[in-house]
């Protein structure tokens, strides 16, 4: 792996540079009530790019710059930077027919308001106090321009007129990360560990130039580096602008480069963003950053997604995430596991990688909805690339709401994760030996089978079941607790050999399937013996009643609770240990 090199700039190392942000704008007034020309004065120091000096940092102007300026209540109206260079001084034009109502109605304020950077979607209003708050959004993205300057537009500012004078200050405060290498990085993301607010809908108080972020807004802040920047011993910089803040339990950076590689660097330390300043940090090298793989296959062919997988298994990377887009094919599927396969020693058979083998690969896949059947199943005769299950260590499906039938059969995978998925057709983990870790807070319809021998499971949640198909544990030997309080129809075998069960959580069970093809089976076949079984079930639980011609459990109107099968600890032809109600 090409030499890699992170430095970062946070609050606790001792230096930080501050930002002059006093010096005055003088405004040439031509008209009662709307300056035709804004002049910034040569020292301006809080401006849309950086320039260092001496060590210190100068602001610039950038050319196109456009401030808004609330002269003329309820309205505000654009000026664009009437210079073909950077410059730190420079007459501001009026753009005429720029007006834009941005005041609520009735809304007095006796001195004029700029802001920088212009926006259509900008509000002023009456704030605490008799203050004035100016609402704007701020970006989620920014973008880069140049090494060691604020990225395009990121910076915002604010200026009150007193006496015939504008004076800027910085809203916001800065964080600097420098990489040094030979990669061309292609974006930067920020993330606080603590969740903390970077982007959206912002409130800024014009007299203590407070600001407050929407809690709805981007828990994450990303400079884009376009078309890609490339690295240089000597380093590259990069300036996050950042609402005033502390991340409470630091924060997590991302570097992704042209290879689709991602430098992860994170630090637990609390760290305070400060209004106005520069916060450095100390380097870290590459040997301390976790690396994954990014590959945004959104408008990728099928081969040119196969060779970003292989390429990324060729440097050695075990973490990958992959972005479909929402509709991909089987094909686009099928270039990930083609490549997945090829990690796999082909000696061994479907038996041995079923029964003995453990994953090496933590896959995410985004975007895409809908899972084929059979995708990643560990089935020669069902899978051309069957041997990719086996290199899978963990699954996490970021938007898929549908799981076909078989999907995951015999896969090696320990864990598995999918927060949107509605629905998993059968025997999609089918016989997934060493999971252990599910998360399905969403999942509403089971099919039949899904977690058949899935030997290790000890405890699964789904909150949001309501139906299960035929046999879904079976089979679950190390199953120890389920939690379905919305399940209301249930297969036959649910729990067949579940001889570790203890605790079965259900909804109001309004039908139970006795039958299982030609058998007569019932819900607990085979399984640990129930009386030792606590089940819990919902306090709108009715009686049950059997039709020996349909095989099927049926609630009738009787309450339940109170009844004599209630009394007896007796549920669909079962005795419990203890039977007890939630809400």
């Amino acid at each position: 792996m090409k030499k890699f090199l992170l430095a970062m700039c946070v609050a606790f190392v001792a230096i930080a540079c501050t930002v002059d942000d006093t010096t005055p704008i003088q405004p040439d007034s031509l008209g009662n009530d709307v300056s035709t020309i804004i002049h910034a004065s040569v020292d301006a120091q809080m401006r849309s790019e950086l320039q260092w000096e001496d060590d210190a940092p100068k602001s610039y102007w950038s050319v196109g710059d456009k401030i808004a300026v609330f002269n003329a209540l309820p309205n505000y109206n654009a000026y664009e930077l009437d210079s073909d260079e950077p410059c730190h001084d420079g007459d501001f034009k009026l753009i005429e027919g720029s007006e834009i109502k941005g005041a609520e109605d009735g809304f007095e304020f006796a001195e004029t308001v700029a802001f920088y950077p212009y926006a259509d979607n900008l509000t002023l209003q009456s704030g605490e106090n008799e203050s004035a708050v100016l609402k704007f959004v701020v970006p989620a993205t920014q973008l880069f321009v140049e090494s060691d300057s604020y990225c395009e537009t990121s910076n915002p500012m604010v200026a009150v007129e007193m006496a015939g004078d504008y004076a800027f200050k910085n809203l916001f405060g800065f964080l600097k990360v420098t990489l040094t290498g030979s990669e061309t990085i292609k974006k930067i993301v920020l993330k606080g560990n603590n969740g903390e607010i970077l982007a959206g809908d912002c409130e800024a108080n014009i007299a203590d130039y407070s600001v407050v972020m929407d809690d709805n807004g981007s828990t994450e802040l990303t400079i884009d580096c376009g078309e890609g920047v490339e690295l240089n011993e000597e380093g590259i910089s990069f300036i996050f602008a950042l609402p005033p803040m502390t991340f409470k339990q630091g924060f997590t950076i991302e570097a992704i480069d042209s290879e689709s590689r991602c430098f992860t660097i994170s630090t637990t330390n609390e760290v305070a963003i400060t209004r106005n300043a520069i916060q450095p940090m100390d380097a870290i090298a590459s040997s301390e950053a976790a690396v994954s793989c990014i590959i945004d296959a959104e408008a990728m062919t099928a081969e040119q997604l196969n060779a970003a997988v292989v390429k990324a298994l060729d440097y050695g990377i075990t973490d990958i995430s992959v972005n479909l887009a929402e509709d991909a094919d089987e094909a686009m599927f099928s270039a990930i596991t083609a490549a997945l396969a090829t990690t796999i020693d082909p000696s061994l058979d479907q038996y041995e990688l079923v029964m003995n083998y453990s994953g090496t690969i933590d896959l995410t896949i985004s975007g895409a909805q809908t899972i084929p059947e059979c995708i990643f199943c560990v089935d020669e005769y069902a899978n051309e690339n069957w041997r990719a299950g086996a290199a899978l260590r963990s699954v996490t499906l970021t938007d898929a709401t549908t799981i076909g039938a078989g999907a995951f059969y015999g896969c090696a995978m320990t864990s598995f994760s999918a927060p949107k998925v509605i629905s998993i057709e059968g025997y999609a983990f089918n016989p997934c030996m060493n999971l252990t870790d599910v998360y399905l807070p969403s999942v509403q319809t089971l099919g039949a089978g899904v977690f058949f021998e899935c030997y290790a499971l000890k405890t699964i949640s789904l909150p949001e079941c309501i139906n299960l198909g035929n046999g879904v544990f079976s089979s679950c030997e190390a199953l120890e607790t389920v939690y379905a309080p919305k399940a209301t129809n249930l297969g036959a075998i649910e729990f067949m050999l579940c001889t570790s069960l203890t605790k079965v959580t259900l909804g109001s069970v309004q039908s139970v399937n006795q039958r299982y093809e030609s058998i007569d089976s019932g819900l607990f076949c085979l399984a640990n013996d129930t009386k030792n079984i606590e089940l819990v079930l919902s306090s709108e639980q009715k009686v049950m009643t059997f039709d020996s011609g349909t095989k099927y459990w049926t609630a009738t109107g009787t309450d339940y609770n109170g009844s004599v099968d209630y009394n007896n600890k007796s549920f669909i032809g079962y005795t419990f240990k203890s039977v007890t109600f939630h809400e």
